[in-house]
């Protein structure tokens, strides 16, 4: 196992390995000029960061309410403000990505093209946090995993960077993965308010996918709008494809006036490939080994 992103890249140029995933665009150049190959490929979620609103009590199975000033709709629409997101698609992962405006990618059923990102408009964040009644902005820890996707740890920094612009100060923990899912599966307690999150629509490419799993009904909701509650109701029980569609560009409308999350960008998947690989290919970061030949 190689946790870090350097590593990764000189075991594949110095022969250690054939395969390695979970570079940055600023790894392709260093390849390429040791003659081995990229993969770059846009994959089926959207990074965000996720702020929670709700958790399911373990024993009672009943969701309660956090003390948390996301609670208030403006402090959630003015963290969304404060994000540059283009800045991060075009400058961080070099234009292979797009700013993220829903919890689902153009690949997934359901998407909603009229949705937009969030401009970035730190004026703006900073009067919604005062008709929050946070003048003076606000503070909170956010615990994140990087190492796993195309320039998360620079996106998450960036982030933090642009938020501060606006009065919002966010102290980044970077934790491990087996600890990030211990948290998100209930097993630990959350040290900060907010936590790094990609919303996939993977294995089926369904934008209910993510939406159904953080809101109201499963064990790992993070947020419950009754309204929204309504919505997925509707389109999981709806058979008719159109229809369906309909309901589902509703929620991701009513998830960009009331948004649950940070939406940042559509993730990339890279890898690096030895020149001696022929025949790699992939699906959703599901390697075709039975196709490779290595010589």
């Amino acid at each position: 196992e190689l946790p870090e992103r350097s590593a990764r890249v000189q075991a594949l140029i110095s022969g250690q390995v054939d395969i390695v995933s979970g570079l940055s665009t600023d790894n392709i150049a260093a390849i390429k000029s040791a003659g081995h190959g990229v993969d770059i490929r846009r994959a089926a979620q959207v990074m965000s960061l996720a702020l929670p609103l709700v958790r399911k009590d373990r024993k009672t199975k009943k969701l309660v309410d956090l003390d948390t000033p996301f609670k208030d709709v403006r402090v959630r629409q003015a963290l969304n403000y404060a994000v540059d997101k283009e800045a991060i698609a075009k400058g961080i992962l070099g234009g292979h990505a797009k700013a993220a405006g829903q919890g689902a990618t153009p690949a997934a059923f359901g998407f909603n093209p009229a949705v937009k990102p969030y401009p970035f408009d730190p004026a703006k964040a900073k009067a919604l946090l005062t008709e929050a009644g946070f003048p003076k902005g606000i503070s909170f820890t956010a615990e994140v995993v990087t190492g796993s996707f195309s320039g998360d740890s620079e996106i998450y920094q960036k982030m933090a960077q642009d938020m501060s612009k606006a009065g919002i100060k966010v102290t980044l923990q970077k934790i491990t993965f087996p600890n990030w899912l211990g948290k998100y599966l209930g097993r630990k307690k959350w040290e900060g308010k907010a936590f790094g999150l990609s919303w996939n629509s993977a294995p089926y490419i369904d934008s209910i996918r993510p939406i159904g799993i953080f809101s109201c009904f499963n064990y790992f909701t993070f947020t419950c709008d009754p309204k929204i509650k309504g919505m997925i109701i509707k389109a999981s029980s709806e058979f008719d494809r159109d229809k369906r569609r309909a309901e589902l560009h509703k929620i991701h409308v009513a998830n960009r006036e009331a948004p649950p999350a940070v939406f940042l960008v559509e993730q990339i998947d890279l890898f690096g490939i030895s020149k001696k690989v022929k025949g790699f290919d992939q699906t959703n970061r599901w390697i075709h080994y039975q196709q490779i030949s290595v010589n």
